[in-house]
């Protein structure tokens, strides 16, 4: 798990659809053995009112550089409401099944996206 201090990717949260909220920090955690990133960001520092917008995808290298990305699933919620703590507990309860109500917690249809990373390093 890392803490991303720098990102132009915001609308891979879709951050970008939603009315502008203040944006605390933003984690991307890697799966390699189950071959799965989640991106989180929590949002809106106001009291009780800490949000937290979440992206699950699975992920396949097809060459040396680059990896194929299939986003799953996306979770819109209050953190109090739902239970957040952190992000390693959070992706834990995803990787059970584990719906979160009353979160929009809904799944992101294949035929909807598509998308790849580049890996330059």
């Amino acid at each position: 798990n890392w803490r991303l201090l720098f990102t132009t990717s915001k609308s891979l949260l879709n951050l970008g659809r939603v009315p502008p909220l203040p944006l605390g920090q933003i984690y991307q955690c890697i799966r390699t053995s189950t071959s799965r990133v989640y991106n989180i960001a929590e949002v809106s520092e106001l009291p009780y009112l800490e949000g937290l917008v979440s992206v699950a995808a699975r992920f396949e290298p097809v060459s040396a550089s680059r990896v194929n990305v299939r986003f799953e699933r996306s979770i819109l919620g209050l953190r109090r409401l739902i239970g957040y703590t952190s992000p390693s507990d959070f992706i834990e309860q995803i990787e059970t099944g584990k719906k979160f109500f009353p979160a929009l917690d809904f799944s992101i249809e294949s035929r909807d996206q598509q998308g790849w990373l580049d890996i330059t390093y």
